[in-house]
């Protein structure tokens, strides 16, 4: 079977992550147990999760030319994301997160933007989005985003819209009715539809954008999706959790790589469920993500 091509445009982002005994929910001074520097981001952990599983990932993002960014790049190029298209700029401060994670594996995120980044898509080229076989995006860069959902629609290329909480509704208001299939986090479906029963917020979001598929992603609570007005649901597969940071953007990647080979829609939950599963029993956003073969292996030996 030929490599499938998927295209992700998005956030790169260097994570800074503390390990901590308990999460900090007071003003004060805090201690570490250890401490881990690894690349983040959805779209560009997605990349990777697609190139680990086998497939080929081009990565379109802004990054800054510093320090940060020149990390952010070694990264993905050993993990061998194609990164034709990345574009580095002067003057701006490239992406970043601190991270804490507790004894649990959850872990609190207090990420920073640029402001100074350039929100325009000047200069993608876009006569390219039709040679791939799915395009996943994030709500990240907002008009980079539309413009290729929007370009893939065209050309009929499927696509997946990581649809995660976001600073201003309007990205997801703007990015939802353009992808095929939209994958929201809990916090983005709620943001989204303005409810809080997830099962409601699905049947809203089918509403509002007729032509997508809509699922949401719980954690260790699963997965629910809603086709042909019918709710489904997938339970989470049970792993010992060191470390949930990435796993959502983990799942995108794994369930892009599902539709670009054209597994049915229960096959591919299973498939990145048990993906972002497997990513949490190790430390950073990355470390943990399976190649294909483990993956399988894993799936054979739950035998659901």
């Amino acid at each position: 079977m030929r490599q499938k091509k998927i295209l992700c445009i998005g956030n790169a982002v260097l994570d800074q992550l503390f390990f901590m005994n308990s999460m900090p929910h007071r003003a004060g001074k805090f201690f570490a147990e250890s401490f881990l520097e690894a690349g983040g981001g959805p779209a560009a952990t997605a990349a990777v999760t697609i190139v680990k599983l086998g497939c080929y990932a081009r990565l379109w993002s802004r990054i800054g030319e510093d320090s940060i960014g020149d990390r952010i790049v070694s990264e993905l190029q050993g993990f061998g994301v194609d990164m034709t298209g990345l574009e580095r700029l002067k003057g701006v401060c490239s992406s970043f997160a601190s991270v804490v994670v507790d004894k649990k594996g959850e872990r609190m995120i207090i990420g920073y933007v640029d402001p100074n980044l350039p929100k325009n898509a000047d200069g993608l080229p876009l006569e390219q989005v039709k040679d791939f076989d799915c395009v996943l995006a994030d709500v990240r860069w907002l008009k980079g985003a539309e413009a290729v959902l929007e370009e893939a629609k065209k050309h009929n290329v499927p696509t997946v819209l990581d649809a995660d909480l976001c600073p201003d509704v309007e990205a997801l208001q703007r990015l939802v009715p353009l992808a095929r299939h939209v994958v929201f986090s809990e916090g983005g479906l709620k943001q989204y539809s303005g409810v809080k029963e997830l099962e409601v917020g699905l049947h809203l979001a089918a509403k509002l954008a007729p032509n997508s598929t809509h699922y949401v992603t719980l954690g260790h609570r699963g997965c629910l999706w809603i086709e042909n007005n019918q709710i489904n649901a997938y339970p989470a597969f049970r792993v010992d959790i060191v470390d949930t940071t990435g796993a959502g953007d983990v799942f995108h990647g794994a369930f892009a790589v599902g539709i670009a080979e054209g597994m049915s829609a229960q096959e591919i939950i299973r498939f990145a469920a048990a993906t972002a599963a497997l990513k949490c029993t190790k430390a950073g956003g990355r470390a943990g993500i399976p190649d294909r073969a483990s993956l399988n292996s894993f799936l054979q030996d739950k035998n659901i």
